[in-house]
């Protein structure tokens, strides 16, 4: 497994089954930033309009839930939230399943964000450092 300290480690990882890294970051930044997601007491919740946009995404291999409150894992490396748990979870099997992201030969935690990956985040919104390789 890459160190900790790799640019690749740092830019997109797993952190138990939720995006980590400055992908899970920036995803969960821009989250908040469209009130899909809400701060609440002890974590997040989905808004109703964040409940029926990430299902219109296909972020639905867990079931989501409004009056839920969604944990965060305070991130290794960039020291901020990310989100986890079954929401977590979730964005995690949507990347996979658009392609988005990739796990490279031997990668353990390691996530590659695909060309096609880095232009739909972009094109969401999700602001992304630059891409970084994996080799």
């Amino acid at each position: 497994m890459p160190a900790r300290s790799t640019a690749a480690f740092r830019f997109a990882r797993t952190c138990y089954r939720h995006p980590a890294g400055q992908v899970g970051v920036a995803i969960t930044d821009w989250l908040l930033s469209t009130s899909w997601v809400l701060a609440a007491p002890g974590g997040y919740r989905l808004s109703n309009s964040g409940l029926m946009r990430l299902y219109a995404l296909g972020a639905r291999s867990k079931p989501l839930e409004t009056q839920r409150i969604y944990s965060f894992c305070a991130d290794l490396t960039e020291k901020r939230a990310h989100l986890s748990g079954d929401l977590g979870a979730a964005l995690t099997d949507w990347l996979f399943s658009r392609e988005w992201a990739v796990r490279p030969a031997g990668g353990g935690r390691l996530l590659t964000i695909t060309e096609s990956g880095l232009t739909g985040l972009a094109n969401l919104g999700v602001k992304l450092p630059g891409s970084v390789s994996t080799d």
